[in-house]
């Protein structure tokens, strides 16, 4: 059987969600101190993030459109907000820690230059 580059994707999502269930329902102490330290970490946090995007775009391009991609991006936005929603008395409070920073669109820089760039790519390809 010969897979697809997005099962191939897919697959390897589907794995590290398993996986992520099971060490939680496992051993959710120990899959949460996991977690803090690999998120505690900006820096490896932020190279982990880069790579996985940057490697699955570059591959995804081969068989999507940017388009496309940045449309399964609202179906996983929409799966984001569903789990910070079990977490209301937690996520409101960030959310109020966050917006009282100055600059906050500086300090998330390459993040926030990564959504204006494939906005503005994926606005192109529609009206071009």
């Amino acid at each position: 059987m010969v897979f697809s580059i997005s099962e191939i994707i897919s697959l390897v999502l589907a794995t590290l969600v398993l996986v992520k269930l099971i060490g939680i329902t496992v051993n959710q102490k120990g899959w949460m101190n996991f977690a803090k330290g690999f998120m505690g970490n900006s820096a490896l946090f932020s190279v982990v993030g880069v790579l996985i995007s940057g490697v699955s775009l570059f591959f995804l391009l081969k068989e999507l459109s940017i388009v496309q991609i940045y449309a399964s991006m609202a179906v996983f936005s929409g799966l984001v907000m569903l789990s910070f929603a079990a977490f209301p008395d937690l996520i409101g409070p960030l959310v109020t820690k966050i917006a009282k920073k100055k600059n906050i669109l500086r300090k998330a820089w390459l993040a926030s230059s990564l959504w204006i760039a494939f906005t503005i790519w994926v606005l192109y390809t529609i009206f071009a």
